[in-house]
């Protein structure tokens, strides 16, 4: 199945924020109690963004990351996937692909 594919300019900070829309028809999304997003750059070095949960329901739940620097700071497809913790253990959420790309006024 392919990527979902969203982009975002190099080295953007909060306000900007990067969201994963999970949904479900066979888990309670309303269980999770905390979620991390899973980051992959292209060169396949992993790292863990926080989230807040917003918009929870039975059937979806969307994941928030407030940019800081260093998240994002070079010109890349990164491959993310969201973490939900749940009672029984941990869910894991499709990927979807955050291409950062260059700033217009940088080279």
């Amino acid at each position: 199945m392919p990527h979902s594919l969203f982009t975002i300019h190099q080295n953007a900070e909060a306000p900007y924020t990067v969201s994963l829309v999970c949904t479900s028809t066979v888990f309670d999304l309303s269980l999770v109690t905390s979620a991390t997003i899973q980051v992959f750059r292209s060169d396949e070095t992993p790292s863990i963004w926080t989230t807040a949960l917003v918009n929870q329901s039975a059937s979806s739940v969307t994941l928030v990351h407030s940019l800081v620097t260093g998240d994002v700071p070079d010109v890349e497809d990164l491959r993310l996937h969201g973490e939900l913790i749940v009672p029984s253990g941990l869910l894991v959420s499709a990927a979807e692909t955050l291409k950062v790309h260059a700033r217009p006024n940088q080279v």
